[in-house]
């Protein structure tokens, strides 16, 4: 059972889940250029870490059981994330010449 404090505590990291997200849009977009770009830098590592911290701290004061279940669910997401990026790397591969080379899309 989860306190007031922890309670606190994973709403806080929300809230930084949620600034980090807009540095990680400033990484890619150069949006401050590159004098900040360093401090930008740190949102993903930073932001997997709250992650971990939050995952672990739910799966405190569950049973094995539990614990495998949540477990399967989170590799099979990661799963199917994992396949959608392979598949698209081959299908842009495939595509790629098709697209850009026989006329659909023309560059100037």
């Amino acid at each position: 059972m989860e306190n007031a404090s922890t309670k606190e505590v994973i709403k806080g990291f929300d809230l930084t889940k949620f600034v980090l997200s807009f540095f990680v849009v400033a990484i890619h977009t150069e949006l401050f250029g590159e004098y900040i770009y360093p401090i930008v830098r740190i949102a993903v590592p930073l932001y997997f870490i709250i992650s971990s911290y939050i995952f672990f701290e739910n799966l405190k004061g569950k049973d094995s059981k539990e614990k495998n279940q949540i477990l399967k669910k989170i590799y099979k997401k990661k799963f199917i994330a994992l396949s959608f990026l392979v598949y698209s790397a081959f299908a842009y591969h495939y595509h790629r010449k098709r697209i850009f080379f026989d006329g659909v899309v023309r560059v100037s």
